[in-house]
């Protein structure tokens, strides 16, 4: 009769065990498995915020931009705010083709760095506008992913300038 209890404590004690185990892996899995994200769900993530990024930027909504902006030393909401409203009254005020305001901009590239994964760099198409004239040129950004998110160094920017490979196919 001793032999038997001992047998079913044991039986007991190694199934409590499978299930124990069984409930670790799945949860871990699952964590896994909902966290990870392949460098094409990294990409379509990154695209998104380009695309507010955009929109805001092409609209000058200055409040909105510095929501989507990480900064390496601390800026100041108002101080943003003002220089890139400064940067858009020198536009509007000079007549050479450089200075142009933006209209768009089509992704054509994200290089997200290894090995964390928690660095890119998205270049592509500026479009922009001088007067009645749309030009077209390269410009890029960079992105960090922190916060569980990922934040621009910059506003999206280029040069217009000599020298410059112009990207003016369909956007």
């Amino acid at each position: 009769m001793m032999k038997i209890k001992k047998f079913i404590a044991l039986i007991a004690w190694f199934l409590i065990a499978i299930v124990v185990f069984y409930s670790l892996t799945t949860t871990s899995f699952a964590q896994t498995t909902e966290s990870a994200c392949d460098y094409d769900c990294l990409a379509d993530k990154i695209k998104s915020r380009v695309n507010l990024m955009v929109q805001y930027q092409t609209a000058k909504d200055y409040y909105k931009m510095f929501d989507l902006m990480q900064f390496d030393e601390k800026v100041a909401r108002d101080d943003f705010i003002n220089t890139e409203k400064s940067l858009d009254e020198t536009v509007r005020s000079r007549n050479e083709i450089e200075y142009c305001e933006f209209a768009g901009f089509r992704t054509d590239d994200i290089s997200i760095l290894e090995p964390d994964r928690k660095f890119a760099i998205i270049s592509g198409c500026i479009k922009c506008k001088k007067g009645a004239k749309t030009i077209f040129f390269q410009g890029q950004t960079e992105a960090i992913f922190t916060n569980d998110n990922w934040f621009f160094n910059s506003p999206i920017v280029g040069n217009s300038g000599n020298g410059i490979v112009s990207c003016a196919r369909s956007m």
